[in-house]
């Protein structure tokens, strides 16, 4: 329980840094397609994996990203030229990405925030760092991390900043690192900065058979 509040607090951290469920996407495959499967130790997600096997990362050569190129339109698999971390960023060779029910009002244009066309799905993602920016400190190549970054986890790289990226523990695996920023983090600030719930209060949590669900009955 240690470890899970000590994650969700640095997540939360770095999202309010950069501000001032679901599924899973795995980048390991030679074709775009979506399956599913449990993910161990009751989290809260199925996986959908899959997809592409990582190149080394190199300016010049393309990347393929899943895309939203038309609203409520099938996602399109597309080659981008690589991103390289700018000030404050880092390189994620992504190796895993969290789907949620956010991405699926995305998909359809319904969520709070529209981006324009065309752009890469995927609000959080677990990877490795390949290439450090200007100014980051804390952070060295060949870290595993996860990261809420509201877009583009569906990609073999992604360019994020440093503040949201938190350092994934030895023992926890990159799919379960990538199905749990949004979940538990959801709970956690549900329960504490808005319910402000106390030791020896009740908790009652109705429909708990999906990600918040489950990670509010576990943290509370």
């Amino acid at each position: 329980m240690a470890e899970t509040q000590r994650l969700v607090r640095g997540a939360l951290a770095g999202q309010r840094r950069l501000a001032g469920g679901g599924g899973l996407w795995h980048p390991a495959g030679d074709h775009a397609r979506l399956t599913q499967r449990r993910v161990p130790r009751a989290l809260p997600s199925a996986a959908a994996s899959g997809l592409f096997r990582p190149k080394a990362a190199r300016k010049d050569s393309p990347m393929r990203a899943m895309q939203v190129t038309a609203y409520d339109e099938p996602l399109t698999l597309q080659e981008l030229e690589m991103p390289m971390p700018g000030q404050g960023e880092v390189l994620i060779q992504v190796d895993t990405c969290g789907l949620n029910f956010g991405d699926l009002l995305i998909i359809k244009g319904t969520y709070q925030e529209k981006p324009p066309l065309p752009f890469t799905l995927g609000m959080e993602m677990a990877g490795t760092i390949t290439a450090l920016g200007e100014g980051v400190d804390g952070l060295k190549v060949g870290q595993r991390v996860a990261a809420y970054t509201g877009f583009n986890g569906l990609a073999e790289y992604a360019a994020i900043p440093a503040a949201v990226c938190v350092p994934i523990p030895e023992e926890m695996t990159a799919v379960d690192a990538a199905a749990f920023l949004i979940a538990y983090g959801t709970s956690h600030v549900a329960l504490d900065y808005k319910a402000r719930l106390q030791p020896g209060e009740r908790l009652l949590v109705l429909g708990a058979s999906g990600g918040i669900g489950l990670t509010a009955v576990e943290l509370g």
